[in-house]
């Protein structure tokens, strides 16, 4: 069967007043702002209780950890001197200004824009729960500080100059690559050895994946269905010459070909026959997004989004959570069951912390978890703790070679360091939702999301992000179908732990 490639298109954001099938998101916090945490093993963080929406969650292997000596008194040796009145002046300094000759549009923050001036406006959130009319952080608007205009139209935001800088190497680039439905597109996964980029649209009744083959000059756009074939993937990651798959569509609408329904669960798909296969599809709830530990064992999320955006016919039976599986045994236990929306999931490159996102977040809780259920079961759980805020709401995840965390966030990918620095922001026209590191060296970046895909190059390596590479996959039966993606007209504008 013959194959085109589809046509790029203008760069823009895509709008429409139409309704269509779309994904369901959570409410917005009244602030705008959605926190990350973390958590390690082997001991409790002080009870606390912060306000957020959106949370990064993380639970790690550390034997120790550092919190703040309650017994210590204050010193009250040198007391405040009041003769000298508080400044209200704005910093000399500018708040933002271009940090790199590359051509590349690069603005740094200085300072982190802690202190602006008084008169500084930012819109609040408008009762619109689209991402799109969430207000970004650059969208702060300074009449007394004209510097800060720079950092709407920037395509990186630098806000740590020393790592930032590092980050971006000599030659960033930053390239708007294909227009795409103005739906969520996720699972985005790269195959080293078909050199392609696999994602997945996010719609009632869609069951092939979308293409980017990088074997060309330029880049091409394809739609290949697999067979089986694969009804709605959410979340996918590479490995051993397999995509791992989180496929939350459940409908009876989508036969196979042997005549069977289409159920939520866990697949593998070889790229290179087409071939799918089930992996874990007894089980009562649904699958969001996929990470595997070292020894092979699956970690992945569990939410209400398949439900709510209508690529599941079924009402969730299980409260949301994270679970773990062993494909050796077929044995499921949960992990946690303390998130409200647990989304995106990846670990560490040693293993040790597995992030987790919480895209239904309220509050961190002020009290542990009950004995016996996570401090105390055999993969040693133990409390998150706050660590970052976003602007919008965090979805895609990703872990660099060195450690660094790349989570999607609407307006682009934040890049935090592994105790939750924010060092860059990557920022998008559309709204981004999944992410990949592709390409020879692991350095490029392919963004995809609402309405546009995008590519990146950093100097930010992801390899290890794609398995060890030592397993070719097998030649075999061709793809059932191998056609351009289409662009037809639908309507809408649809965090870390172990």
């Amino acid at each position: 069967m013959s194959i085109t490639s589809e046509q790029n298109r203008n760069h823009g954001r895509q709008r429409s007043n139409c309704s269509s099938t779309s994904r369901r998101m959570p409410p917005v916090a009244s602030n705008g702002k959605a926190l990350a945490g973390v958590a390690n093993l082997h001991g409790r963080m002080p009870n606390m209780r912060i306000p957020f929406h959106e949370a990064l969650v993380a639970f790690g292997r550390t034997s120790a950890q550092h919190v703040l000596d309650a017994e210590a008194p204050l010193s009250l040796e040198a007391p405040l001197s009041l003769e000298a009145p508080l400044s209200l002046e704005a910093p000399q300094t500018p708040l933002a200004e271009k940090c790199s000759p590359n051509t590349a549009k690069i603005v740094c923050i200085n300072g982190y824009s802690a202190v602006m001036p008084g008169n500084f406006y930012r819109a609040p959130p408008p009762a619109s729960i689209n991402p799109m009319d969430q207000p970004s952080y650059a969208q702060t608007k300074i009449p007394s500080d004209p510097s800060w205009g720079q950092a709407e139209d920037a395509d990186f935001i630098v806000y740590d100059k020393e790592r930032g800088l590092e980050i971006l190497g000599n030659e960033p680039t930053s390239d708007f690559a294909f227009e795409i439905m103005p739906l969520f597109h996720d699972a985005t996964v790269y195959d080293p050895y078909t050199n392609e980029v696999y994602f997945s649209q996010l719609s009632g009744g869609e069951i092939s994946q979308k293409v980017i083959d990088l074997n060309g000059n330029e880049p091409r756009l394809l739609r290949k269905k697999a067979n089986p074939p694969l009804y709605s993937p959410t979340g996918g990651i590479y490995r051993n010459g397999l995509f791992y798959y989180c496929v939350g569509g459940s409908s009876h609408a989508v036969p196979g070909p042997d005549g069977t329904v289409a159920r939520p669960g866990i697949y593998t798909l070889n790229a290179t026959s087409g071939e799918s296969k089930v992996l874990l599809n007894n089980y009562l709830g649904t699958c969001n997004d996929i990470a595997m530990d070292g020894e092979g064992n699956i970690w992945f999320t569990d939410d209400d989004y398949s439900f709510g955006n209508g690529v599941s016919a079924h009402h969730p039976i299980l409260s949301p959570a994270v679970w773990r599986f062993n494909p050796k045994t077929g044995s499921v236990r949960i992990v946690d069951n303390h998130l409200k929306q647990p989304n995106g999931i990846a670990f560490s490159p040693d293993f040790k912390t597995l992030y987790v996102a919480d895209s239904g977040a309220e509050t961190v809780p002020d009290h542990p978890p009950a004995v016996g259920h996570v401090i105390n079961n055999p993969y040693n759980v133990t409390d998150p703790r706050v660590v970052w805020a976003f602007d919008w709401l965090p979805d895609g995840l990703r872990v660099a070679d060195n450690g660094y965390v790349l989570v999607g966030v609407g307006d682009g990918i934040d890049i935090l360091s592994p105790e939750g620095d924010l060092l860059l922001k990557i920022q998008t026209k559309f709204t981004s939702v999944g992410n990949t590191w592709a390409g020879k060296d692991s350095k490029d970046i392919w963004i995809t999301g609402v309405g546009g895909i995008q590519k990146v190059h950093l100097n930010l390596p992801g390899g290890k992000s794609l398995g060890d590479g030592e397993t070719e996959p097998e030649e075999g039966q061709k793809w059932l179908q191998e056609t351009a993606a289409g662009s037809h007209q639908y309507c809408w504008l649809a965090f870390l732990f172990l």
